[in-house]
Formats: structure tokens, C-alpha cells, sequence
């Protein structure tokens, strides 16, 4: 190749460069160029699309990007030769949805187009001032061509902002931190969710979307705590259907320096868990999940229990939701197997209970059948109140249920810290015999999520770890199990020693 030829490649080249950087600064979102796992994210058509991905992966900035498409009914950057144009105003503004290509268009679940003007929702996990404030706003910024003029009102929500876009279509910003009814009765036609949201503001948001077939865009890095858990349960089942999970890398993105990320992540304060989640958006590793030592070590196969050995039974009661009751054969006080529970199906989707106390005594005498039941537990706090209403006073439920000949204990140790550590003890395992003293028969479905799942869910103003709600019951009863003396000493308490008899 001559000089000459050389010459006028670079040229070429520093014009291409120029016409980039041009462009670039009339209208950023035009240059965006997603990577392959943005992309997949993009193009994903399913109802509920989650994006779980390690740090610097790009995932805010894809979905700024989505939210800014919605807004629009297209996608800027799948518009070849993309300008801006005047309005009849003299301002500038995005072309119309209609003069652009119909590969570019944002479309609706039933495969319409989405509708133009339409209303845009942007959530984010963590507080306003940090998740819109300082993390969202700054990459609708870097993507938000300057000169086109968006106006900016304090929304209906009562939260931080919203806009209006020329074309007349509206973003709101919200935290999930704000009160539990901000996003009750809210239609939208995209929702767009940044780091983990609570369960309840995702339902929420998602019944805003029934109207206008919408999707929810979700994006991620997992570390573990209480909104992780309820995810990583529900959403991320491989028989739902209507989900489409992306798993991205840290290294996926390649405008990252892979020696930037490679001094991060071989950072020694962080915990092996936690480097996982945050490189890679591994879910399983929920750095504050609290039954730490639970895992498939601790679940057995379905098996026949003798009748002739003994059993406890445990029930944590509820107003507000069914009573939690596990079974335990207690072949030695060393050697617990957890082989059922009640009530079936997704304990943590069901409402206000529907079953009576008596109704429930009765449910418990069928399904024990002819089993020898030598330990009944019940929550020491709620089963114990006594209730009175206008002069007249009501049973507790442990009154209720002697009636009933089911007389259940109430002294067990209700410290939740000493009863947090036991139940790791419980479940860790023993290197000598080669198993836990607790283990849980595979079919115990809400047993099982329950100590999989239970989380921290953040600091309370003193500065203490604070437990979640969301999938407690099932560790509560588990943890009156393990904290009952009658269980750890039966020759003392007068209980059934099933070896002692045997012998």
C-alpha cells in the first residue's frame, strides 16, 4: 500500500471518528451499542425480563436506555442514519415513531406497538436521593441528547421527579423505600426496575401493566438480603415461564477494563460469596441470608418413619396468615428429621387464614393418624394471648387447642439471637457421623425455602442486623425445635427417650 493510500485511510478513518463523536454529542442514545448480553436483554420478549449481572456489567445503563425507548415507542439506536429534527416550535426533538423503521418500535406483549404518549415507570431498590439521584439520573444524562428540552414536575406519586418528553409521554422516578400504597392504582405501559425491589412493590408495579399488555424490565447485582430472597424463590423458578433471565459477567461488558475489575475483584475484605454475586450475579450467594449452614447436605429423600418412634410437633399461629406447624421424628435427641407440614402448597402466598382453631385441631388429629406425638411447641408469645373485646374475653390459643385434647408447651426459649445460632447448629454438619442433628425431608417444600431464604434485611438505627419477615415462619418453627429442652434432655423433662425404651 502507498503512502498516499495510507493517507487517505486515516483520513477516512478520522472522519468516521468525527462523524461518531458528532453524533455522539447530538444524540447519545443513537450511539448507544449494547454488548451481547444487553442486547439479549433488549430483545427479550417475555412478560418479565431479568437481567442478573456482576458489577460494571452495564446494567442501569441498559436499562436508562429501555426507559428512554419506551418513552419514545422506539429504540434510537436501531435507526440507521439517526437525527434529530425541529418541530414547528423551531425546538428540537425525537422523530415521530411513524417516520422511523418498524424494526426500531418498542412493542406491547400482544406484539402491538406500544403507545405513544404513554407513562414510564423507573424504580429503584435503593433510596431516592442515591438510586434516581446519583446513580439513575446520571446515566439518563450521559443518554439524553441536551438540546431537546424535557420539562421535570414533582409526580403524583409524591417521590422525587418526573418528566415530560416532547412527544408528550411521561417518566416517573420512585424509590421502593417509599410508603407501602405509592404504587397501588398506578397504569403504565413499562416498568423499569433497578437492583432488588420488595415483593410487595414489584406486584404493585406489575399490576399497573395488566391495561397495556406492558413488560417489567428488571436488572440486578444479587446480594443477598431479604428482597434476594423472595427473587431468587419466586421469580428465578425454572418452571415460570414468563421470565427471562439474562446472567451476565462483570467481564461481559468489554468498555470495562479487565485490570480495573481484576484488582476489584481480588479484593481480600470481600467474602467469597460476596465476590460471586457482585462479579458474576450468582443468586445463591445471599451474603445476608441467616441460617448460613442450611444447604442440600441437610435435605433427605421421602422415606417411611416406624410408628413406633417418637414425634414433636411445632406450630407457629397467626392472625393474619395460617399457622406454620412442622412434624419431627426424633429418633434421638441428636438425630431430628423434619417429615412434614402444614399447610401445603406456597405457605408464602397464602392470605388470612380461612381454617378456625377448631377446624385446624382437627386437621392435625387426621393427619397424625395413629403416629405417637410425645411433644407439642407452640410460639410462647402469641400462643399465650388472651384477648378482650368489648368486656368480653376470648381463650388463647393455647387454651383452644386443649380443648381439643392437643395441649401444646409454651416454655421455649424466645430469644431470636441465641435461637439464630442454634439453628446453624443445628444444621451444620457433623464431619464424624457424617450429618446434621436436624435434617428435612425433601417434599417440605415451605420448610426448606424458608431456611433457604430467610434474610437480614438491613441495620437497625443502633446499628443491629435486622431480620426479615418474608420467610420467617417456617425458621420460627424450626427454631422452637431446636430451642426446646424437653427435646435436648428427656430423661429430665419426663419425655419419651425412644433409644432408652428400646434397649
Amino acid at each position: 500500500m502507498s503512502k498516499s493510500d495510507d493517507r487517505e485511510l486515516l483520513l477516512a478513518q478520522a472522519a468516521a471518528l468525527q462523524e461518531l463523536e458528532a453524533r455522539q454529542q447530538e444524540c447519545p442514545i443513537a450511539t448507544y451499542s449494547p454488548h451481547p448480553k444487553q442486547k439479549e436483554f433488549s430483545e427479550s420478549t417475555a412478560p418479565i425480563a431479568v437481567m442478573l449481572a456482576g458489577n460494571r456489567m452495564g446494567k442501569t445503563h441498559a436499562n436508562v436506555a429501555e426507559t428512554i425507548a419506551g418513552a419514545l415507542g422506539y429504540r434510537p439506536w436501531l435507526v440507521p442514519n439517526f437525527k434529530l429534527e425541529k418541530g414547528p416550535d423551531g425546538k428540537w426533538q425525537f422523530p415521530p415513531r411513524n417516520d422511523v423503521p418498524s424494526a426500531a418500535w418498542v412493542r406491547r406483549l400482544d406484539g402491538l406497538p406500544i403507545a405513544v404518549p404513554n407513562k414510564v415507570v423507573a424504580v429503584t431498590g435503593l433510596s431516592l436521593a442515591r438510586g434516581i439521584g446519583e446513580v439513575i439520573q446520571s446515566k439518563w444524562n450521559e443518554l439524553w441528547p441536551r438540546q431537546v428540552e424535557i420539562k421535570v414536575y414533582l409526580g403524583p406519586l409524591g417521590v422525587w421527579q418526573k418528566i415530560r418528553l416532547p412527544n408528550g409521554s411521561e417518566v416517573y422516578f420512585g424509590s421502593a423505600t417509599q410508603a407501602n400504597l405509592a404504587w397501588e392504582g398506578f397504569s403504565s405501559s413499562l416498568v423499569v426496575a433497578d437492583e432488588p425491589i420488595p415483593r410487595r412493590v414489584f406486584t404493585a408495579l406489575r399490576r399497573g401493566l395488566i391495561d397495556n399488555q406492558g413488560q417489567f424490565r428488571y436488572s440486578l447485582t444479587p446480594l443477598g438480603d431479604a428482597n434476594i430472597a423472595w427473587i431468587a424463590a419466586d421469580l428465578l423458578r425454572d418452571e415460570r415461564h414468563d421470565v427471562h433471565v439474562i446472567r451476565g459477567s462483570s467481564f461481559d461488558n468489554p468498555y470495562q477494563a479487565r485490570e480495573s475489575l481484576e484488582a476489584f475483584f481480588n479484593d481480600p475484605s470481600m467474602s467469597q460469596e460476596e465476590k460471586e454475586a457482585r462479579m458474576t450475579g450468582k443468586v445463591a450467594a445471599l451474603g445476608r441470608r441467616i441460617v448460613t449452614t442450611f444447604g442440600d447436605q441437610n435435605i433427605i429423600p421421602t422415606t417411611d418413619i416406624p410408628l413406633e418412634v417418637p414425634r414433636v410437633m411445632v406450630v407457629d399461629p397467626h392472625h393474619s396468615r395460617p399457622p406454620f406447624i412442622i412434624w419431627a421424628a426424633v429418633f434421638d435427641p441428636d438425630d431430628i428429621v423434619i417429615y412434614r407440614e402444614f399447610p401445603t402448597g406456597d405457605f408464602y402466598k397464602k392470605g388470612v387464614p380461612s381454617i378456625s382453631v377448631d377446624e385446624l385441631a382437627g386437621e392435625i388429629k387426621r393427619l397424625e393418624g395413629r403416629e405417637r406425638i410425645y411433644w407439642r411447641i407452640a410460639d410462647p408469645s402469641f400462643s399465650r394471648q388472651k384477648a378482650k373485646v368489648l368486656g368480653e374475653k376470648f381463650l388463647s390459643f393455647e387454651d383452644r387447642m386443649a380443648e381439643h385434647d392437643l395441649v401444646v408447651d409454651t416454655c421455649v426459649d424466645n430469644d431470636v439471637d441465641r435461637g439464630i445460632q442454634e439453628l446453624r447448629d443445628a444444621f451444620k454438619v457433623n464431619e464424624t457421623i457424617g450429618r446434621s442433628r436436624v435434617r428435612v425431608m425433601r417434599h417440605c417444600a415451605n420448610t426448606i425455602r424458608s431456611l433457604s431464604f430467610w434474610a437480614y434485611e438491613g441495620m437497625t438505627d443502633e446499628g443491629v442486623l435486622k431480620v426479615s419477615e418474608q420467610f420467617k415462619d417456617g425458621c420460627d418453627a424450626c427454631r422452637y425445635l431446636v430451642m426446646y429442652d424437653g427435646l435436648v434432655k428427656p430423661s429430665e423433662s419426663g419425655g419419651f427417650n425412644y433409644l432408652e425404651d428400646v434397649e
